[in-house]
């Protein structure tokens, strides 16, 4: 039961620390409550302007660069993602070269004091000196390079704008102002400069290089006398293709016809000029007959001469000598003798004239071959160089077709910068205003009633931290439990301290008893 009676205690003197020190608490928290409202009434009160802008998707934020895209279907360079679109939205309104515009135009003076120009010691702007001129724009920079904000709305294309000044009017005009000239240098940023001169510079070279290349192909169309060049090639090929097939015929034909002649000449080598058409067995031999007569002729000259000759003389061995030959002769000589008749051979004049008739078709055939052969070169060469004639014309026609694609998305880009320069000169952008710039005449600072709120919870809890502090700092010894842990013995009774009112009480009490 002692345990709970010491917390009890404990928590009482706890909460009468407080009570005992409630002078110096009183006086923290006045001072606390004092200083806030004076810094209140005193601060310069602080006004805002907020404007809003969407950004859309568009020409500007694909980056459309018809210097750069000439092709017939435009490349666009899509930004990576809405993010950094916005972000580098952000980077140009939040830009020192926007600011100092904004600035200039305002003029430094506004920027600094307020709605209402004020000049050092009494001087006038115009007689301030260029250091001093200077410096003053610099801080005015810098003092609205402070009070700017812009961000991107969450989850949306809408940039929020604000800035801090000492008028209501003065915000309005910055915000205002920089809204403007950022939509100006929006449109300048994302067009190329001199794009239109440059697309028509080069519109007019490369529609001279058109027309130079379809001189070109027409002076090589008519000097090759290309004008179909695929029923030109449809014709040579048929042509060609005709001809390969007549030759293959001829060579044919003429193997056959040469091997035909070959072999009627090898039967015309082996049969016979003539052959016998009658013969007839059993005549006489005139011839031998006749020689017959003439040796016994000789054989009576030869009995005469040896009658009157010796044997050694020479007209005796004459004779002997005819006589023997003509022995010779007449034995070779058949009693009888058979008569044949003979004409020509009629195999070989039919072979022959088979000959006759085949040596002209082979030297036809051969001549007929050798004028396809010609032809045949002919013709492959009026192929080649319909094939050459044809690239040369393919090649022009291409770089023709090329210069004339070249031509076309020159003109359009042309047309494109042309478009886009008229929308810049209206101005004409994809940044659209949300909410032009507000006009406040409540001003964000100073806030009283936070201000005194603030002021409040922190005085009190400081009151509260310096009681404790100050009992803290007290060596006072006030309750048993103090005095056990300061002595380390046990307290064995403890007399409260009682008030007069108390003292006053218990008196009473005894009186009546």
């Amino acid at each position: 039961m002692i345990a709970p009676y010491h917390h009890r205690f404990a928590l009482r003197n706890a909460l009468q620390v407080p009570w005992r020190h409630k002078g110096k608490g009183s006086l923290f928290f006045l001072a606390v409550m004092s200083t806030a409202a004076a810094l209140t009434l005193l601060s310069p009160k602080t006004y805002r302007s907020e404007g809003k802008l969407l950004v859309r998707l568009g020409r500007e934020n694909m980056a459309l660069d018809p210097t750069a895209t000439l092709g017939a279907t435009p490349l666009v360079g899509v930004q990576p993602s809405r993010e950094t679109e916005l972000n580098s939205d952000i980077d140009i309104l939040k830009s020192r070269f926007l600011i100092e515009k904004v600035v200039d135009f305002i003029g430094p003076a506004r920027i600094l004091d307020g709605d209402e120009p004020a000049t050092k010691a009494g001087a006038t702007a115009d007689e301030l000196s260029p250091e001093e001129s200077a410096s003053e724009r610099m801080q005015a920079i810098r003092l609205a390079m402070r009070a700017l904000n812009v961000e991107a709305v969450r989850k949306s294309a809408v940039l929020q704008i604000t800035y801090d000044a000492a008028s209501p009017r003065l915000a309005q005009e910055f915000v205002s102002k920089l809204i403007e000239d950022f939509r100006e240098e929006y449109i300048r940023l994302n067009r190329t400069p001199g794009a239109s001169e440059f697309l028509s510079a080069q519109t007019t070279a490369s529609g001279q290089r058109l027309r130079e290349k379809e001189d070109q192909l027409l002076a090589l169309k008519d000097e090759t006398g290309l004008a179909a060049p695929d029923s030109q090639r449809a014709i040579l090929v048929s042509r060609i293709g005709k001809l390969q097939d007549d030759l293959l015929l001829v060579d044919a034909s003429l193997a056959s016809t040469e091997a035909e002649v070959q072999k009627l000449r090898g039967q015309l080598r082996t049969l016979p000029l003539r052959e016998i058409t009658e013969e007839i067995a059993g005549y006489a031999n005139e011839a031998a007959d006749g020689m017959r007569q003439q040796l016994y002729a000789l054989e009576v000259r030869e009995k005469d001469l040896a009658a009157r000759f010796t044997d050694d003389h020479p007209q005796l061995i004459q004779v002997r000598e005819q006589i023997a030959k003509a022995k010779n002769v007449l034995s070779e000589e058949e009693p009888n003798r058979t008569q044949t008749k003979t004409a020509q051979s009629k195999p070989h004049e039919e072979v022959k004239l088979l000959l006759l008739k085949e040596e002209p078709i082979l030297a036809a055939l051969r001549a007929k071959g050798d004028r396809i052969r010609l032809q045949l070169a002919d013709e492959q060469v009026s192929l080649k160089k319909l094939n050459e004639a044809e690239l040369r014309v393919a090649r022009l026609q291409r770089e023709t077709t090329i210069e004339e694609s070249n031509y076309k998305r020159y003109v359009d880009s042309r047309e494109q910068v042309d478009i886009d320069a008229a929308k810049a000169a209206d101005g004409q952008s994809n940044i659209n205003i949300v909410q032009p710039a507000t006009f406040d005449r409540k001003p964000i600072s100073p806030k009283p009633l936070l201000n005194m709120t603030l002021a409040f919870v922190v005085g009190s809890l400081g009151a509260i931290g310096l009681a404790f502090a100050a009992e803290a700092g007290n060596r006072t010894i006030r309750t048993p439990a103090e005095l056990e842990a300061r002595l380390e013995l046990p307290v064995l009774a403890a007399i409260p301290r009682l008030s007069a009112a108390q003292m006053s009480t218990l008196e009473f009490q005894e009186v009546r008893r």
